[in-house]
This record gives structure tokens, C-alpha cells and sequence, in this order.
């Protein structure tokens, strides 16, 4: 397994910052040529990576090891356990790091019944130097574009999904879950080409892992642009990154535990209409509802945010 994934999110933070020091230290044109052999895949640090790993886990297995167990019982799972069948996972919320995307789908470090789910991540990882070698190099990731999706399913593979995506990041109220769906569309046209049923989960205590950085305004501000929201996410704390690192000593005090729903069944695999996708849209949004009200803690508010 990839001490990346063990040690994330702080594995990625640390991996960012000589990669950004770079580019500021060397002139443009250097920086443009590595950055353009890397995406013709000239070369990868994958191999690096996996040394690494390998000799950190040959010098302290046992602290390793610890963690892993740490995270197991910071991430619980309950609900639906017995499902038989393919599936589209939909998870709400997505959080800053998506913890529980990471750890249930990527690793074999939590009690998540289902192995033969495929991660769906970010299209962008691609265009980020070294992220692919960390993310899409690993049987268990996809990445996002509809083709790929698809094309997972179709050979008799699950997807797990972050439905609000990035955009559902900002919501990070710690007793409250905003679920980004209402104009999300080709899950579900994608759930009725293929006959594959859909399944709600939710993860309470993700949205309010880490406290969000108060940067005056400038990343509220982004969004507006066209897409900038992929690029720049919400960005958390050092302090809140600083407690969620107390997990390589011990668990967290405050777990992060996911809910599995039922199963929503599409029927055969159509070419479906719009009115077919609006009505599995509904269908989900109200399996959601039911989901959270069987399943929220009691210092939670009543009712799911739909936006």
C-alpha cells in the first residue's frame, strides 16, 4: 500500500511544496520543460515514491502500522453491509481532502465492505505535475470524464463518486451537511445508460475535519471565474492540519463515520429521456433525506441542505 495514501492529507501537502518552491526558484523556461516532459510522461516519480515507501516501512513498521489502525477506527462504517450488487457509490459531504473517499475506497485500512469499487477523481489530476503518478497510476482510481466513468461500469466494476465535488468543499459547518445535487445531471443519465442502481452514503464529521482559512475574501471571490473553483479549493488551517496529524499517534477523538444507504434501483439500461433523469434525481434527493433523518447524531440539524 502507498505511504502517500497512508500519510494523506499531509503526504500531498508535503509533496506540493518542492514542486511550488521550484517554480519559483528556477526561470520560467526550465520550469516549462519539466513541466511539459512530465505530461508527455517522460518520466514519473512513481518509482521514487514506491522506494521510499518501501524503506520507510522497512524502519518503522510497527509506527505504520499504528496509523493504519488509527485510521481504522477513526473511520467507521455501518448501514447497508450486504450489498450484492454493481453499484454508483454517491457520497455527501466531499470536505476539503475528502478523508473519507481516501481511505474507504483507495486503501484497505477501514471496514468499507465493497473492493471491486473504482475511486473517481479529479480530470485535473492529470495536468498536475506528479499527481497522476500518486493518483491515476493505482488500479483503484478513475478519473472523472464521462467516458472513463462509463467505460469502468461497463466493464462490471463499481465507481465511487464525490457528488458535490470540489464546489461542496465550502461547506464546512460542523453540525450541518450541504449536499451539492440539484443540478447535477450525468451521474445519473450515466446511472440509466448502464442499468446500474445507485447507492446514498453519507459521512458525518468530513466537512468539519478541518476549520476552514479566512483569506480576507480572495478565494470567495474565485469562484465566479469560470472554473477557478477546481483549481482553487477551500484551504484549511495549519492548526486544524496540525490536529488532524495527532492521528499517527492515536485515533481521533471525534470519528468520521459513514452511513451506507439502500440501493436505488433504474431498471434496464435506456437511453433515458430528460424527464427519466429529472424523476432519478428526485428519487435520489428524497433516498438522501431518509438516509440522513435514519442516521444523523442528535447535535446534528434535522434536515439535509439539498442546493
Amino acid at each position: 500500500m502507498s505511504l502517500m495514501l497512508i500519510l494523506y492529507p499531509v503526504s500531498i501537502i508535503a509533496l506540493l511544496i518542492p514542486w511550488i518552491i521550484l517554480l519559483m526558484v528556477v526561470q520560467n523556461l526550465t520550469a516549462v520543460i519539466i513541466f511539459m516532459c512530465y505530461l508527455f510522461r517522460l518520466f514519473s516519480i512513481k518509482p521514487l515514491l514506491t522506494w521510499i515507501g518501501d524503506v520507510l516501512y522497512l524502519y518503522f513498521k510497527d509506527s505504520i502500522d499504528r496509523i493504519k489502525l488509527n485510521i481504522r477506527e477513526t473511520f467507521p462504517v455501518s448501514g447497508n453491509m450486504t450489498n450484492t450488487k454493481q453499484a454508483i457509490y454517491l457520497l455527501h459531504p466531499h470536505g476539503i481532502f475528502s478523508l473519507t473517499h481516501a481511505f474507504h475506497i483507495n486503501t484497505d485500512m477501514t471496514n468499507w465492505p465493497y473492493r471491486n469499487v473504482r475511486s473517481v477523481v479529479h480530470t485535473i489530476l492529470k495536468w498536475i505535475p506528479f499527481a497522476a503518478d500518486i493518483f491515476l497510476n493505482y488500479t483503484k482510481m478513475v478519473d472523472s470524464e464521462y467516458p472513463s466513468m462509463k467505460k469502468t461500469l461497463e466493464e462490471g466494476e463499481s465507481i465511487f463518486v464525490c457528488l458535490g465535488g470540489i464546489s461542496e468543499s465550502r461547506y464546512t459547518e460542523k453540525n450541518r451537511i450541504t449536499a451539492v445535487v440539484q443540478k447535477r445531471v450525468g451521474v445519473f443519465k450515466m446511472a440509466i445508460e448502464t442499468g446500474i442502481p445507485i447507492i446514498p452514503v453519507i459521512s458525518y464529521g468530513e466537512q468539519g475535519m478541518f476549520e476552514t482559512l479566512n483569506t480576507g475574501g480572495i478565494l470567495e471571490s474565485l469562484p465566479k471565474i469560470p472554473f477557478i473553483d477546481v483549481l482553487v479549493p477551500t484551504l484549511p488551517t495549519l492548526s486544524s492540519v496540525w490536529e488532524w496529524m495527532s492521528i499517527y499517534k492515536k485515533p481521533l477523538d471525534k470519528k468520521i463515520h459513514t452511513h451506507i444507504g439502500q440501493l436505488i434501483d433504474v431498471g434496464e439500461a435506456r437511453t433515458p429521456t430528460s424527464t427519466e433523469i429529472e424523476a432519478l434525481r428526485e428519487r435520489y434527493i428524497t433516498a438522501l433525506k431518509t438516509l440522513y433523518k435514519e442516521t444523523r447524531p442528535t447535535d446534528y440539524e434535522e434536515e439535509i441542505v439539498i442546493v
